[in-house]
């Protein structure tokens, strides 16, 4: 059996991660990232569940995950998978659509899934130079070639990427708000709405909330903030 390997080169000048798993046949629990995600499937048959959409991802599949998306993935064949990868901050992502489009503001990806050759070709050329630390003279240029096609094809303004709240938020906001400061047994109501972990709710006991101000995600991410993003983000980032 071929031993699993995985390799994470973060590079100076992008200001971005790549990495790869090769033989991995763990299964990744629902979770999400705060940041970017643009990779591609080497090898193996995965079942990958994103924003309530299913997709058999497979060789020369492409992956686009926004800052928040939920995701999760099992194996669906008997071999491993080998996929590559980017990660890409908010910060890192502004300043590269600002090179592109003139504007500095963050994209959304329409499509978490998508076959595209020519994207793919600039993804391997750049992960390969990422990783082996060579084409300082290619690598940016390469890099924004692959955000301009992704952008033009695929992009979106970023909020319409961010679903509207689900009833059972709405029903955690208003009862949070009836026991505002007052002990709750967390395991037995999030046990009734439907919700997977009581400990989202621990970092805003000293807060009072609403659908329409906050969300579970900003539960988890200890009130990064306090504008809606509307959407129920239950997982610890990975």
């Amino acid at each position: 059996m071929k031993k699993e390997t995985r390799t994470v080169v973060y590079d100076e000048e992008l200001r971005l991660e790549a990495y790869r798993f090769e033989g991995t046949r763990q299964p990744f629990p629902n979770h999400f990232h705060e940041y970017y995600v643009i990779g591609f499937v080497e090898e193996g048959t995965r079942e990958l569940s994103s924003r309530n959409r299913e997709y058999t991802i497979k060789k020369g599949s492409i992956i686009l995950f926004n800052p928040g998306d939920n995701h999760a993935c099992v194996q669906s064949d008997d071999g491993t998978f080998n996929y590559r990868g980017f990660n890409i901050s908010k910060e890192t992502m502004l300043e590269l659509v600002e090179e592109v489009t003139g504007k500095r503001e963050l994209p959304g990806f329409s499509k978490n899934v998508i076959y595209d050759e020519e994207a793919a070709c600039y993804l391997r050329l750049l992960h390969e130079m990422v990783m082996k630390g060579t084409g300082d003279f290619g690598k940016e240029e390469t890099l924004l070639f692959l955000i301009s096609l992704l952008i033009q094809n695929y992009g979106q303004p970023f909020e319409s990427c961010i679903p509207e709240c689900r009833k059972e938020i709405e029903k955690a906001c208003e009862l949070w708000n009836s026991t505002f400061q007052r002990e709750f047994i967390w395991s037995r109501y999030a046990a009734m709405w439907g919700l997977a972990s009581p400990h989202c709710f621990e970092p805003l006991r000293s807060q009072r909330v609403s659908r329409h101000t906050v969300t579970l995600r900003q539960f988890v991410l200890m009130k990064q903030k306090s504008c809606c993003q509307r959407e129920c983000r239950l997982w610890k980032p990975l």
